[in-house]
């Protein structure tokens, strides 16, 4: 679906990296991260979260080494508990690495994708809220209901 849905973004410029799906076993965002790094060194690589995923990163598998080798881009999610500045603070706090981070406000849907799969799965449509492919695939595969 995510194959689909940047199809229907025809920029050149974003791409799908299919890395974690292919890989054998449990990965986590670090393992990737590092794979990047070696594949294509000459890339700088930005790690972009909504502001309510951004505030879990304390938990996640080897942060410090992740946040070491990539800039931290913080958008707002609405409906989240803290914006993007009040969640890199909060970071900072805690002594992560956040060389280069920032924070971005972007125009977004004011929902997740949690939501729009509890919509699915009373059979409202959501095809305002899903490119017309990924509508289609979850339409033809039945998924959510």
């Amino acid at each position: 679906m995510v194959d689909l849905a940047v199809r229907t973004l025809a920029d050149p410029a974003v791409s799908v990296c299919r890395r974690e799906v292919e890989w054998p076993g449990p990965t986590f965002t670090v393992d990737t991260v590092e794979w990047l790094g070696r594949e294509q060194p000459e890339l700088t690589l930005i790690l972009a979260l909504g502001s309510d995923a951004a505030a879990g990163l304390p938990a996640w598998k080897r942060v410090r080494r992740l946040l070491g080798q990539v800039q931290l881009l913080v958008f707002d999610r609405q409906g989240a508990e803290r914006n993007g500045p009040e969640v890199l603070a909060q970071l900072r706090r805690r002594g992560l690495p956040l060389a280069g981070a920032r924070a971005v406000t972007l125009a977004a849907p004011a929902v997740a994708a949690i939501e729009i799969r509890a919509q699915l799965a009373t059979g409202a449509s959501c095809a305002h809220l899903l490119s017309p492919g990924v509508a289609a695939y979850i339409r033809e595969h039945g998924l959510y209901q």
